[in-house]
């Protein structure tokens, strides 16, 4: 839609919109996941885009950070065992850095 390539989802022909709206799964698609995330998909779509849901969306896809609340992220991180909130901005202090292994040449 933002790519102004279709009024509505409907009239993409490719959109998965037309499987999860007919409740049926296809080769691409599987209406299972969305289906029990949203029973009602076709409220859903018709209740439009929260712009600013979609901006923090983009945001954290942008800078290559997990979104979601506290608890979310804690989970995230003891499974990968990283750490998934941003740090502070600026150079690492120099005891950081010295003690951190160097990147290795592409």
């Amino acid at each position: 839609m933002r790519a102004g390539l279709a009024a509505r989802p409907s009239d993409w022909r490719w959109s998965s919109v037309h499987a999860q709206l007919g409740g049926t799964s296809d080769r691409l698609t599987a209406v299972a996941p969305v289906a029990a995330r949203y029973p009602d998909f076709a409220a859903l779509l018709a209740s439009g885009e929260d712009p600013d849901t979609s901006e923090r969306l983009r945001r954290a896809e942008r800078v290559g950070r997990p979104l979601g609340d506290p608890a979310f992220l804690d989970r995230l991180a003891a499974l990968t065992g990283r750490r998934v909130e941003p740090g502070r901005p600026g150079p690492r202090p120099r005891s950081v850095a010295a003690a951190s292994p160097s990147p290795q040449p592409r």
